[in-house]
């Protein structure tokens, strides 16, 4: 799939959910706290996912009418694949594309709001018993997904 993701909130990829409003990645062992703007590029790459996103674009898009460097934007970079355990020289996630920009590898997909969730109940959603796994702190979040 390549183009823009339609998302509007919380979202996964692989084992990952990433919940924009906490500023914070959770898997099945973790949840980690992430400053806002590493956030925003893995949340811009992820829309794009499929895309190659040049980096002029990844620092119009994120930073606006700041100037940044490329090393900034390199080291911004760098620091979601630290938290997702995911290597430059052999990329699960994020692949550099020299010369050109950034490709987000995996399929991203929204996660059900919690209305959602309360509608269908959790066994109407299809994802809901993988995404949820008796993890009673992720409907609390979730509800700041919609």
């Amino acid at each position: 799939m390549t183009g823009i993701v339609d998302f509007n909130g919380c979202f996964q990829f692989d084992d990952w959910q990433v919940f924009p409003d906490h500023n914070s990645l959770q898997n099945n062992q973790n949840t980690i706290a992430i400053e806002p703007k590493m956030l925003a590029v893995l949340v811009f790459l992820a829309k794009h996912q499929g895309e190659i996103v040049g980096r002029d674009r990844l620092m119009d898009n994120v930073w606006k009418d700041r100037l940044v460097s490329d090393e900034i934007l390199t080291r911004i970079v760098s620091l979601p694949r630290s938290a997702l355990k995911d290597s430059s020289r052999n990329p699960r996630y994020i692949k550099t594309i020299p010369k050109k920009g950034y490709l987000f590898l995996p399929k991203v997909s929204e996660i059900a709001t919690a209305s959602e969730l309360v509608t269908t109940g959790l066994k109407g959603t299809p994802t809901a018993p993988q995404q949820f796994k008796s993890k009673i702190t992720a409907l609390a979040v979730l509800s700041t997904c919609s």
